[in-house]
């Protein structure tokens, strides 16, 4: 798992690039001063106000055709690319504002795990099979000499631990060892006693533990994009191959009688692609789609960038580690404001504004100690906070007492990389074709997990384009049924009045009647706005509309009351596909009393709402970075 796929960007005044996959840029802190190790070799990142407001003029750009054109060079990118180089007869050409590991793919832990992951979730084949695909690349690799996999893609098994510090987070891991077990992965429960043989520096307490996953690998994303750049650009010479960097993606390039989409304009060409258009542009693919599709947009997909930071400490020997580390409240996100304040162990995920905490510790081939993690909505902003380092390293402290002997000293040999992952409220990449642009394709929404599923979803994209059937389900990844026109990822909460359940002039819905009264609760996920639609009747045809910011209802609706039954159903409704509203997640609830006055059921419409928005991104126990 890339468990902290982020970085930050050579000019803290600038937002980064739209056109870089997963984009973001990486960044070492050298005596407080920000400079971009890429820069000389490969050129600087254009800011993204000037991607989008100093639009190049077309005439002296050149066009080329190719099968496939993908918009974005990380990891994601450039892993569609190969597959589609090695597993089909395609020409393909990749484009990117920036260059490789700028973005986002160069600046995380490098995890290729499965200790986070749970069997049977929507993101679980997809995860098993990119795993499998990067054992194979890995044995590939061993197989050609020259320091094998260690030394081409920085590949170490070093295995997992997922640790926990109570008797409550150890009855946690031992549900999830058997759940793993179960699903055929390597899967142990320790003691503290047994874990101290493994890692005698780590701390957990007499109550504590972890699960090992001996099979759970690493490796360095640098590298892994070097090897992967290699053999895409074996195909230059075929004519099969084309890169071109620091040239942002301007607009789509359409038919003038059909408007079907041909290709893409950058501000120096035009690539034109046959049979696909591929989007992989990371947090910045929701601007790029936006500006793709204006002046009149029809699809908005509510990616967006989460922040964080992480630590690295070049060749640390005050510290051994043998295994890559993770906290099991990596899966709940320990909170701290960002002014210091102590961490608190309640979780409050995709709060606007908090800032999560949770340890991770991994030693790379090179002995650099990496540490993270944090998260935080923040834009794409890219400055370094500095009380947010402290936070990381105090709580490494917490588990590895001998970092509180160690002062943290931001010097030479420390590295600080911040950037933006790109977040989905649901918690799933979005992988398919746009809707009545068939050949356009997305690919972002990863994460963190951009380096462990980018295999899996390469393979996936190239059977899209090919139409074949894939080897793992499309489905829970597709556009289709997620979005809305009105461009919101959202909750929907629908009331119904017992008392009108047999109403002979309403048509029935569902066993509890259809309603004579719903209170339509939109929530916006990307914002933590509630839009509010009251209608009188069941064909939905609003009479008031109100917003108001879901923050605002909390402090009351903490200790409101839930209905005392519900009827939940999680498939849309015929009434939402009519009304456009069929990218909306249905939770249809139907009190024990109807006696409350409207505002009240509205209120514990907004209570459910707010429930929906702290607890389904983490629905299926996933935590993509």
């Amino acid at each position: 798992m890339d468990a902290t796929a982020f970085a930050s960007a050579p000019n803290p005044s600038h937002a980064p690039s739209s056109s870089s996959s997963l984009s973001a840029s990486y960044s070492r802190v050298l005596r407080f001063s920000v400079r971009d190790p890429w820069r000389r070799r490969r050129g600087q990142r254009l800011p993204l106000h000037a991607l989008r407001s100093q639009r190049p003029e077309p005439a002296p750009a050149s066009a080329s055709h190719h099968d496939v054109v993908v918009v974005g060079a990380g990891i994601i990118g450039l892993s569609i690319a190969r597959h589609l180089l090695l597993h089909t007869p395609l020409s393909v050409a990749v484009a990117d504002a920036a260059v490789p590991c700028t973005g986002a793919t160069g600046a995380g832990q490098g995890y290729l795990w499965m200790s986070h992951r749970t069997p049977g979730s929507d993101t679980w084949e997809l995860a098993v099979r990119s795993k499998q695909l990067w054992e194979e690349l890995a044995a590939e690799v061993d197989g050609l000499g020259g320091g094998g996999a260690r030394e081409r893609l920085g590949w170490m098994r070093t295995g997992s631990l997922l640790v926990g510090r109570t008797s409550e987070e150890m009855a946690t891991l031992e549900e999830r060892t058997k759940a793993l077990s179960q699903a055929g992965i390597r899967a142990e429960c320790l003691s503290a006693a047994s874990l101290h043989a493994l890692e005698p520096e780590l701390y957990v307490g007499h109550d504590g533990g972890a699960m090992f996953l001996p099979e759970d690998c690493q490796i360095d994303a640098f590298q892994a994009v070097s090897l992967i750049e290699k053999t895409n650009g074996s195909y230059s010479s075929e004519g099969r191959y084309m890169e071109i960097y620091n040239d942002p993606a301007m607009s789509l390039v359409r038919s003038e009688t059909t408007g079907t989409v041909q290709g893409v304009q950058t501000s120096k060409h035009i690539l034109y692609g046959r049979k696909a258009i591929v989007i992989a542009s990371g947090a910045w693919t929701r601007t790029l789609l936006r500006s793709f599709l204006e002046p009149n947009p029809t699809l908005d997909i509510p990616v967006m960038p989460r922040k964080g930071h992480l630590l690295v400490l070049d060749k640390f020997d005050k510290l051994k580690l043998n295994h890559g580390l993770m906290e099991l409240g990596y899966v709940g996100h320990q909170v701290a404001k960002s002014s210091g304040t102590p961490l608190s162990s309640e979780s409050s995920e995709d709060e606007h504004g908090a800032l999560s905490i949770s340890m991770t510790a991994t030693m790379n081939t090179k002995g650099n100690l990496i540490l993270g993690s944090s998260r935080e909505f923040k834009g794409f902003s890219r400055e370094v906070d500095m009380s947010i380092l402290k936070c990381i390293w105090d709580r490494a402290a917490e588990f590895f007492p001998t970092l509180k002997n160690v002062h943290l000293d931001i010097d030479e040999n420390t590295e600080i990389r911040i950037g933006h992952r790109p977040f989905m409220p649901d918690g799933k990449p979005v992988i398919g074709s746009v809707p009545d642009l068939p050949n356009v394709l997305i690919a972002t929404g990863h994460e963190g997990s951009g380096l462990a599923l980018a295999l899996g979803t390469a393979e996936m994209v190239t059977d899209m384009i090919l139409g074949n059937p894939g080897k793992v389900d499309f489905s829970p990844f597709s556009i289709k049924d997620r979005f809305s026109e009105q461009a919101e990822k959202a909750w929907m909460v629908r009331f119904t009045s017992p008392e009108r359940r047999n109403s002979a002039e309403q048509d029935v819905e569902d066993d509890a009647g259809a309603p004579d009264i719903c209170f339509w609760a939109i929530a916006s996920v990307e914002n933590l706005w509630c839009h509010v639609v009251c209608a009188p009747n069941h064909l939905g045809e609003s009479f008031s509309c109100s917003q108001e910011p879901v923050s605002s209802f909390l402090p009351g609706l903490k200790n409101t009351e839930r209905p005392k039954s519900m009827a939940l159903r999680g498939e849309s409704s015929d009434l939402l596909a009519n009304r456009k509203f069929s990218g909306f997640r249905s939770l249809c609830i139907t009190p024990f009393s109807w006696h409350s006055c409207m505002q009240h059921a509205l209120i514990h419409a907004l209570h459910q709402v707010t429930l929906m928005v702290e607890q389904d991104a983490r629905i299926n126990g996933d935590v993509d970075g």
